[in-house]
C-alpha cells in the first residue's frame, strides 16, 4: 500500500513539474509577445520624435549661428537632469514644490506601496539612504495594514454573498451565485475607483483626456506605477488637499485590488495555481479544499472559515459541488 502510494505521488509530482515548465515556458512567450508588439506600436513613434527633435535642433542652431554647440548640449543635459529628479525649467523653474509636505506625503505613499511613479526621487544621498531604510520599515507596514483591511473587508462582502444566496436560493447554482457575487464587487470597483475618479482626474488635470485618466487610474491600482502621467504637478488650485486626495485614493484603490482578487481565487475553479501545488499540499488526504483552508488559515493567523470553502451558521453556504470536483481530481491522479 505505502509503494503503491509512494508511486502515486511520484507520478503526481512530474506531472505538476511538466505543468509547471509548460508555465514558465508561456510566460516567457507572453514577454516575448508583449515585447514584440510595443516594439511595433512604440518604435516608429520614437524614430519620429528623434528625427523631429533632431530638425529642431539644427533649425535651432541655424538661426543662432553664435552659439557652440558643445556647450547647448550640454545645457540641455543639466535641463534634462534636473527635469528627471522632478525639477524642471519652464516657465523660469516656477513650478509647484516637489518636497513641501503634501508632495512629499504623497512620495511616501508611493514608496510604501510600490507604485513608485519615479517622476520625483531623492536628491540627495541623505535622502536616498533614509529611503531605503523607511521603504525596509514601510513596506512590511503596509502589507500589514493592506491585509488586516482586507479581512474585516471580506466580513461584509461574505454577508452580501449571504444576502444573494439567500435571495437566489434553489433559483441558481452555488457557482452561478459567487459568479454574480465577483461580477458585482468587480462593477463596484469598477465604479468607485475607475470610472468616476477619471472623471474627475480628466477635468483637473486639463492635459489628460478621459483615456489619460483611466490609464493613470490601472496603472496606479495595480502599482505598476509608470509614471508617464502624475496628478497636481502643475498650478491647480488647493494643490497641496488635492496630493492629499490623491494619496486617500490610491491606499484605498490598493486595499480594495487586493480584496478582489482575493476573493476571485477563493473559488478553486478561479484559482489556477492549484494546478501547480505539489501533491503533498494539494491532496493531503485526498481532498483539495482542505489544503486550501489550511492554507487560508495559516496565511490569516487565524482559526476562521474561508468565504467559499465551509458552511457555518449565518454564514456563506456550503459550495460542496467544489469539494467533489477537488475529491475527484486527486483520485484521477492516485
Amino acid at each position: 500500500m505505502k509503494k503503491t502510494e509512494t508511486v502515486a505521488k511520484m507520478s503526481m509530482k512530474e506531472d505538476i513539474h511538466v505543468r509547471f515548465s509548460l508555465l514558465l515556458t508561456f510566460f516567457i512567450i507572453y514577454l516575448c509577445i508583449g515585447a514584440a508588439v510595443f516594439t511595433v506600436i512604440e518604435g516608429p513613434i520614437e524614430e519620429r520624435k528623434r528625427t523631429e527633435l533632431e530638425t529642431v535642433i539644427t533649425e535651432f542652431m541655424a538661426d543662432h549661428e553664435c552659439i557652440n554647440y558643445n556647450k547647448l548640449n550640454d545645457f540641455m543635459k543639466e535641463i534634462v537632469s534636473a527635469n528627471n529628479m522632478g525639477v524642471t525649467a519652464l516657465d523660469n523653474a516656477t513650478e509647484p514644490a516637489n518636497w513641501n509636505f503634501a508632495s512629499s506625503l504623497f512620495f511616501a505613499a508611493t514608496v510604501v506601496t510600490t507604485i513608485g511613479y519615479g517622476r520625483v526621487a531623492p536628491l540627495s544621498n541623505y535622502g536616498k539612504g533614509f529611503c531605503i531604510f523607511y521603504a525596509l520599515l514601510g513596506l512590511p507596514l503596509t502589507l500589514l495594514v493592506v491585509g488586516v483591511s482586507v479581512e474585516r473587508l471580506r466580513v461584509l462582502t461574505s454577508h452580501f454573498l449571504s444576502f444573494l444566496n439567500k435571495q437566489l436560493d434553489g433559483r441558481a447554482k452555488a457557482f452561478t451565485i459567487q459568479v454574480l457575487h465577483i461580477s458585482l464587487l468587480g462593477l463596484f470597483m469598477l465604479i468607485f475607483f475607475y470610472v468616476i475618479p477619471a472623471v474627475i482626474f480628466c477635468n483637473l488635470e486639463v492635459s489628460w483626456s478621459y483615456l489619460d485618466a483611466i490609464y493613470f487610474c490601472f496603472i496606479s491600482l495595480t502599482t505598476i506605477g509608470l509614471g508617464d502621467y502624475i496628478p497636481a504637478e502643475h498650478h491647480q488650485s488647493f494643490r497641496n488637499i488635492y496630493k492629499v486626495c490623491v494619496v486617500a485614493y490610491l491606499i484605498l484603490g490598493v486595499i480594495f485590488m487586493v480584496l478582489l482578487v482575493e476573493i476571485i481565487v477563493q473559488i478553486p475553479r478561479f484559482n489556477a495555481g492549484l494546478l501547480f501545488m505539489l501533491p503533498e499540499k494539494q491532496c493531503v488526504g485526498g481532498n483539495v479544499e482542505d489544503s486550501v483552508e489550511s492554507n487560508n488559515l495559516t496565511n490569516s493567523g487565524q482559526a476562521t472559515p474561508t468565504m467559499y470553502t465551509m458552511n457555518t451558521t449565518n454564514q456563506v453556504p456550503d459550495y460542496s459541488e467544489h469539494r467533489q470536483i477537488g475529491r475527484a481530481s486527486c483520485r484521477e491522479r492516485v
